[in-house]
């Protein structure tokens, strides 16, 4: 059963085209996943298609109920998981016929990314997914949309599989690049071989005596010649100007830091815990063993919601837990608190505050998390929620420190962030503590992963 289409879709915000989508259908049974970069009108589609945008050209057609589930914020009674798992149930028990769900694994741990997985999988309706949880993907969807470059392609298959055929795209385009260019420069040295030739028609060879080459010049036996040489480079410069343009595939720019400052290796061992408990406004959280962190060691830090995760490092950065810590230790935080931005400065005066990196690495950084050299110039104040986040996560990224401790950093990354932020921290000569509910991202990036459960942390083997 059909359940919405649409026709000559066309997007504009504030004058520039957002996107264009010639036709969209959707039926019964689908399971997609929506992806692509920040500020490519994701949300902006869901919205259209539930009505609550109605501010573009063509038309879009429902045809049967549908629930949405928006992306959750914080809020002081509910976390972000509760908020999100008591709107899905919400939206579940209305039996809709299409779900709409707009990032709904971002607040989730495992434990209850699985009953979702588990409920979305027997759903029999439509489901479009917005999510950047590219193992939540993998085990849901068996069609990808990827909006970019103001069109929205469609792909068969889940996140995985899709990205095999995008990869194979890429290279296919990058040699017709090549055999495109390669045309170009031969065509255009027979051009300027012709006008050469055409232009030494004109003068007196050597190997002609003088009487002999004036008698032809009156006839215009050189300048026929000349002439007919012209004519075949012009025809030729026709040819290049009608070969069907091959565009260079974009290649993403990851960022490598210098060892400078803090990350020189001046201390070995950066820390050494004792064992004991941690505990929370009088609550016991988790008991643990000795836990030391070396420089370069990288490790992964696992649990359920509530089960102590951000307390542990909250304690460990104040030093509070006994044991050793060098006193060449500098660690660098990130949390969803943005309080260390200055709104007055701009992103990249705040970028730059503790950093001893150059002025092109840190503008390369940012733009490697969707903040771009206009986005660097403006105050904080004028950025998004969003925006604030990835600033605040580039500030933390680029800090004159040996340990960087990151809380759920991909939460407000598109893909092709995450993918730029993945390849950064496998690279970064420093240590890492990274609490992440993504599982791809914390295996690709930690060494050693560790987990809090049933009170007690301890080494994960897989």
């Amino acid at each position: 059963m059909k359940v919405l289409e649409g026709h000559q879709i066309e997007k504009e915000v504030v004058g520039t085209k957002l996107f264009s989508i010639p036709q969209l259908q959707l039926h019964t049974g689908q399971k997609i996943g929506l992806i692509g970069n920040n500020g490519v009108g994701k949300t902006t589609l869901l919205k259209m298609i539930i009505g609550e945008d109605n501010e573009y050209l063509g038309n879009i057609r429902l045809l049967a109920d549908i629930a949405y589930l928006a992306q959750v914020k914080e809020q002081e009674a509910l976390s972000g998981g509760e908020q999100v798992l008591q709107a899905l149930k919400v939206a579940l028990s209305q039996g809709p016929a299409f779900l709409l769900l707009d990032e709904p694994t971002a607040n989730l741990d495992r434990g209850n990314q699985e009953w979702l997985l588990h409920q979305l999988k027997g759903y029999r309706g439509c489901l479009l997914v917005v999510s950047h949880d590219r193992a939540f993907l993998n085990r849901l969807v068996d069609e990808i949309w990827v909006l970019e470059n103001q069109s929205l392609l469609t792909y068969k298959g889940n996140y995985d599989q899709v990205e095999e055929i995008r990869k194979r795209e890429r290279e296919g385009q990058f040699h017709e690049f090549i055999e495109y260019k390669e045309k170009v420069r031969k065509l255009e040295r027979v051009v300027q071989e012709k006008k050469v030739k055409a232009k030494k028609m004109t003068k007196k060879k050597k190997t002609v005596s003088r009487s002999d080459w004036k008698v032809n010049s009156r006839l215009g036996a050189y300048d026929g010649k000349e002439k007919a040489l012209g004519k075949s480079a012009k025809a030729i410069e026709k040819r290049i100007e009608s070969l069907v343009k091959v565009e260079k595939p974009q290649k993403e720019a990851w960022v490598k830091l210098e060892t400078k400052g803090q990350l020189v290796r001046s201390a070995h061992r950066l820390l050494r815990l004792e064992e004991g408990t941690v505990w929370r406004d009088g609550n016991f959280l988790f008991s643990h063993d000795r836990f030391s962190v070396a420089f370069g060691e990288k490790i992964g830090l696992l649990g359920r919601n509530g089960s102590g995760k951000t307390s542990f490092v909250q304690q460990i950065l104040m030093q509070k837990l006994p044991g050793y810590y060098s006193q060449d230790l500098k660690i660098a935080y990130f949390s969803q608190n943005l309080q260390e931005l200055d709104p007055s400065k701009t992103v990249f005066e705040n970028a730059r505050l503790d950093s001893l990196q150059d002025r092109v690495t840190i503008l390369n950084l940012l733009a490697m998390l969707g903040l771009r050299y206009d986005k660097a110039q403006k105050k904080v104040s004028q950025l998004s929620g969003g925006e604030m986040v990835r600033l605040f996560l580039a500030k933390v990224l680029l800090a004159d420190a040996n340990l960087l401790v990151l809380d759920e950093p991909t939460n407000f990354l598109d893909l092709t962030s995450i993918l730029a932020l993945e390849s950064f921290l496998q690279q970064y000569p420093g240590s890492l503590i990274l609490i992440s509910h993504d599982e791809i991202f914390l295996k690709k990036c930690a060494s050693t992963c560790m987990k809090i459960e049933n009170g007690q942390l301890r080494i994960v083997d897989d």
